[in-house]
């Protein structure tokens, strides 16, 4: 399978695919109705190793008014973690549903599920990379007034703690940066990073 069949990182996709994405979520936004069942009769399996009201409600909402069904698998529920490796569960997950969302806390894992099975899998958090959140940040940050994104050069302030250096590109910081949209640190604490 592509690796852009996944979406694990921001860095894994191109500025035009993350633009066309970020399209598509304004206009199912604007007009849910008017987009049809586009996931009508898919089912989406949600692994959570880590639990989240909001990643849940969101996946399984969202799925459900797109017209598919969303399977809610904790660790309780699976044997991920407690004896069966990853990579046997991606490839019986993959035998019953047409996607995964996962939840988890190393990055390695996300990556090798997505390697072992054969249906995509999205990224829904790991101890490095929330790439599903920041595409919401830039998201909202579009529908502000006044906002320009994307499109012109514009310097936007973005308040978090974490890494600006550029290989770090899921970083809300190094994101914009490596898609020619152009944040400026809004912090000169000692919380950045600046090797």
């Amino acid at each position: 399978m592509d690796r852009t069949d996944h979406f694990l990182s921001i860095a894994d996709w191109s500025a035009e695919a993350l633009q066309e994405t970020l399209a598509l979520a304004h206009r199912l936004k604007a007009d849910p109705a008017g987009q049809g069942r586009p996931l009508a009769g898919k089912t989406l399996a949600m692994v959570f190793a880590k639990s989240s009201t909001r990643t849940r409600v969101s996946f399984e909402v969202g799925t459900y008014q797109l017209g598919g069904h969303a399977l809610f698998l904790s660790s309780r529920d699976i044997q991920l973690g407690r004896g069966e490796p990853i990579a046997d569960t991606s490839r019986v997950l993959s035998r019953y549903v047409d996607g995964v969302m996962i939840r988890t806390f190393a990055q390695s894992d996300v990556e090798d599920f997505a390697r072992a099975g054969t249906v995509p899998v999205v990224n829904g958090l790991t101890d490095l990379l929330h790439p599903c959140q920041l595409m919401a940040d830039v998201m909202t940050i579009q529908e502000s007034p006044g906002s320009r994104w994307p499109g012109s050069a514009t310097a936007t302030t973005w308040p978090t703690p974490g890494s600006t250096r550029p290989g770090d590109s899921d970083s809300p910081c190094a994101w914009p940066v490596r898609k020619a949209i152009i944040p400026i640190p809004a912090s000169s604490s000692p919380l950045w990073r600046t090797e």
